[in-house]
C-alpha cells in the first residue's frame, strides 16, 4: 500500500533501595502562606477552563532527599478551599507520572470538592506538581522546579511510529492482533539508546532526582507543613495510586485516609515490567461496541453494521480484519504507521466516555479501510497516550530494569503480548527504560506485602478501565491488611470518568466517618456511558 499523503498527516500530528523508614519524626517544615495564584504559572488553556480563583503557597523540600546538606528546592501548592466549614485538607495525584497537580486542581478541583463528587464540599483540595517528578510545570521532572526535557529533534526514528524491519502477525493471538515486536526491537534498539542519551544529556545535572520515593517524602513535607494531625488524607488517581501505595509502604503509621481511584499495580510498576497494563484493554473495548449497540444507529452508526445481527464479537473480528491486513503489509512503512495509529488511538479513546463517542467517529474509517479519511481524522485530533518525556524520566528513574542486548527484551514482550491485545501500544516505555542513563537517587525497592497502615486504605477501581485492570487492583489490595476494594461497574480510566452517586456516596462515607465499604461492595454508574457522553456534549 502507497499512502504519501496520509504518512504526511499522520507525522504532522505528532504520532510520531529505599532509605531507612521514618514513620515517628516530624518533618521540619514552616507553615504554609496561601494566596492567589500567579496566572503566569497555567498556560492559556487552563486559564480559560478555571472557573474559580484558585490558591497557591510554596514550599522548600530538598532537592535531594539522601544527602543532609541537600540544596532546597521550593515546591509550589495549590488548592481549592472547602465550601462547608473545612474538615482539613486532601492531597490529590492525578496521575501519569508526569501529570500537572497545578492544571488539575484549576480546571477539576471544585468538581473534586462539592457535592456531586465525594468530598462533599467539607475538605480544601490541594495538589503538586511533584517536585521529584515531571510536564514542562512545577514537579522534580514536571516543570518550573527541575524541568525534565529531552531535545529529540536529531533522532530520526524514536517510537513505533515508523518504518519497522520484518514485523509480522503473531498467529498465537486472536481477536485483536498484535505485531510480532521482536522482530522489530533489533533494528530499533539504537534508537531508543539515542533517545535516552539526549534525555541524560539534556538533564544530567537533576535527571536523578525524580522518583516516586522522593515524592512520597514530598507528600509527607506537605503533610507536616499543613499541621493537620500529621497523617495524609490523599486521593490517587492512576500512578497516583503507585504514588499511594508507595507512601503507605515507607511511612504506613502516617495514614489517615487514603483513596486510590484506578489502581495501578505498584510492584508491576517499580519493577519496570508493566506486564499487568493492558490486561482488560480488550474487554474495555467489548464494552464498548456494548455501548454502541445499545444506543441505537441513531446514536451510533456502527450499532447497523450488520442490522439486527450486529455484535460486539462482529464488531471486533471487523476491526481485527483492518489491523491484520495492515500488519500483512507492515514492512510498508504507511502501512507501519497506520498501524500503530489506528491501535493508540483506539487505546486512547477507551479512557473517558466522550473518547467513546470519538472512538466511534473514526472507527468506521478503519473497518472500510478508508485510510485517507482516517490520517485526517487522526491529523486534527491528538492521540498521544503518556506525558511525553516526564513519563520517561519518572518511569524508568523509578525502575531498575535495564538490559545491554536486544534479545533479553524476548521474555519480557512475550508476557506482556500474553496479557492483553493492546500491549504493543506501551511497548516504547519499556524500550526506553531497559537503556536509560538515570537511576532515582532513592528507588522504594521494599516489598507491597502484609502491610499494615494506621488507617486502612480504600481501593476503587472500574470494572471496564483499558490500563488499570480490575484483576491488578485487588492484587495491589491483597497488600494492605485491612483495605477495601469497591467496584466501580463503569467505563474509563478512574471512578470520575462515568460519575456515580453510590461510588461518590461510599468515598465521602470514608472521607468524612472512616466507614469502608463492604467486602465486595459494587456500584453502578448513574447512566449508560454514551448517554453520559451525549449530555457532556449537549452541555458545550
Amino acid at each position: 500500500m502507497r499512502f504519501s499523503t496520509i504518512t504526511t498527516l499522520l507525522l504532522s500530528a505528532g504520532f510520531a533501595q529505599a532509605l531507612p523508614r521514618d514513620n515517628d519524626k516530624r518533618s521540619k517544615t514552616k507553615g504554609l502562606d496561601w494566596k492567589p495564584c500567579d496566572e503566569e504559572l497555567f498556560r492559556e488553556p487552563v486559564r480559560k477552563a478555571t472557573r474559580e480563583p484558585v490558591e497557591c503557597a510554596t514550599i522548600e523540600v530538598p532537592l535531594d532527599y539522601t544527602h543532609e546538606n541537600s540544596k532546597p528546592l521550593d515546591l509550589i501548592l495549590i488548592r481549592v478551599k472547602a465550601t462547608k466549614p473545612s474538615k482539613g485538607s486532601v492531597l490529590m495525584n492525578p496521575g501519569g507520572p508526569g501529570g500537572s497537580g497545578l492544571d488539575f486542581i484549576a480546571v477539576s478541583g471544585p468538581d473534586f470538592r462539592e457535592n456531586q463528587s465525594a468530598l462533599g464540599g467539607h475538605y480544601d483540595v490541594i495538589s503538586f506538581d511533584p517536585s521529584h517528578s515531571t510536564t514542562n510545570y512545577d514537579l522534580r521532572g514536571v516543570g518550573q522546579t527541575i524541568p525534565f526535557v529531552c531535545n529529540l529533534s536529531t533522532i530520526g526514528q524514536r517510537s513505533l511510529d515508523r518504518r519497522t524491519s520484518g514485523i509480522r502477525g503473531d498467529s498465537f493471538f486472536v481477536n485483536i492482533p498484535q505485531v510480532n515486536l521482536y522482530d522489530f526491537i533489533p533494528a530499533q534498539f539504537e534508537s531508543f539508546n539515542q533517545v535516552a542519551e539526549a534525555c541524560y544529556e539534556g538533564n544530567k545535572d537533576t535527571g536523578n532526582f525524580l522518583g516516586t520515593a522522593f515524592v512520597a517524602r514530598d507528600l509527607l513535607k506537605i503533610v507536616d507543613a499543613l499541621d493537620e494531625g500529621g497523617k495524609l488524607r490523599y486521593w490517587g488517581i492512576s500512578y497516583g495510586t503507585t504514588l499511594g501505595q508507595t507512601f503507605a509502604a515507607m511511612f504506613p503509621d502516617r495514614i489517615e485516609r487514603m483513596v486510590l481511584d484506578g489502581v495501578q499495580a505498584a510492584n508491576d510498576y517499580h519493577s519496570g515490567y508493566w506486564v499487568s497494563t493492558t490486561r482488560e484493554s480488550d474487554e474495555t473495548l467489548t464494552e464498548a461496541f456494548r455501548e454502541c449497540i445499545a444506543a441505537g444507529p441513531e446514536k451510533c452508526s456502527l450499532a447497523n453494521f450488520k442490522g439486527d445481527a450486529t455484535t460486539p464479537q462482529l464488531l471486533t473480528a471487523a476491526f481485527s480484519d483492518s489491523l491484520q491486513e495492515l500488519i500483512d503489509n507492515i514492512n510498508e512503512e504507511e502501512s507501519a504507521l497506520i498501524y500503530s495509529t489506528a491501535k493508540r488511538t483506539v487505546m486512547q479513546s477507551l479512557y473517558t466516555p466522550t473518547g467513546m463517542l470519538g472512538l466511534f467517529e473514526f472507527l468506521p474509517f478503519i473497518i472500510n479501510r478508508n485510510w485517507t479519511a482516517f490520517a485526517e481524522w487522526a491529523a486534527s485530533h491528538n492521540t498521544d497516550l503518556v506525558e511525553g518525556n516526564g513519563l520517561l524520566g519518572i518511569s524508568c528513574g523509578d525502575s531498575s530494569f535495564r538490559r545491554d542486548e536486544p534479545e533479553d527484551l524476548y521474555p519480557l514482550f512475550k508476557a506482556q503480548a500474553a496479557q492483553g491485545m493492546f500491549a504493543d501500544v506501551f511497548a516504547g516505555v519499556v524500550l526506553n527504560c531497559a537503556v536509560w542513563k538515570f537511576d532515582a537517587a532513592e528507588r522504594y525497592e521494599g516489598s507491597f506485602r502484609s502491610i499494615k497502615t494506621s488507617n486502612p486504605i480504600m481501593f476503587v477501581n472500574g470494572l471496564f478501565d483499558p490500563v488499570t485492570p480490575m484483576s491488578g487492583a485487588f492484587e495491589a489490595a491483597i497488600g494492605f491488611p485491612g483495605s477495601r476494594l469497591l467496584v466501580h461497574n463503569g467505563f474509563g480510566h478512574g471512578s470520575m470518568a462515568l460519575p456515580s452517586n453510590c461510588t461518590n456516596q461510599a468515598i465521602e462515607k470514608y472521607f468524612v466517618e472512616g466507614t469502608l465499604p463492604e467486602v465486595g461492595a459494587e456500584c453502578d454508574p448513574d447512566m449508560s456511558a454514551f448517554d453520559y457522553a451525549l449530555s457532556l456534549e449537549a452541555k458545550t
